[in-house]
């Protein structure tokens, strides 16, 4: 039996990756990513610009914004929360609904809609070093 020839002529196009620069993803991309953890039970930590994004093992997930103490729970015990991120070529906004404190093992949200929440077992010892390795 004889070796194939290649054919000549165009190729098949290639089905392109989902994500092309795995070192710059969308803020989209990073939250579907760190909820899809979340979902996993799976404990992780990733960043984004100023952006720290953490999930938890309990099946939580949050995204906060260091600079101005500004939160969003982006999954809530294995359940995606609501959220609204509006993309634009000049950056995004994300409809932040609290602020968070981290003193020692503490996570504290402070929600605007009223409800102040101290919660335990949050990684805020890695937290609190992503921001000083990001220099916020």
């Amino acid at each position: 039996m004889g070796k194939r020839k290649k054919r000549s002529g165009t190729k098949k196009p290639q089905q392109k990756p989902i994500n092309q620069n795995p070192k710059s993803p969308s803020l989209s991309q990073e939250i579907n990513t760190i909820i899809q953890l979340s979902h996993q039970r799976e404990a992780r930590l990733l960043s984004l610009g100023k952006l720290i994004f953490f999930s938890t093992q309990t099946g939580d997930a949050w995204i906060l914004d260091p600079d101005e103490g500004r939160a969003r729970c982006l999954s809530l015990d294995g359940e995606k929360q609501p959220v609204t991120i509006n993309e634009t070529s000049t950056g995004a906004g994300i409809d932040w609904d609290s602020e968070y404190r981290i003193k020692g093992s503490l996570f504290t949200v402070l929600e605007y809609s009223g409800p102040v929440r101290t919660i335990l077992g949050y990684p805020t010892r890695q937290i609190e070093e992503a921001i000083r390795q990001r220099g916020a």
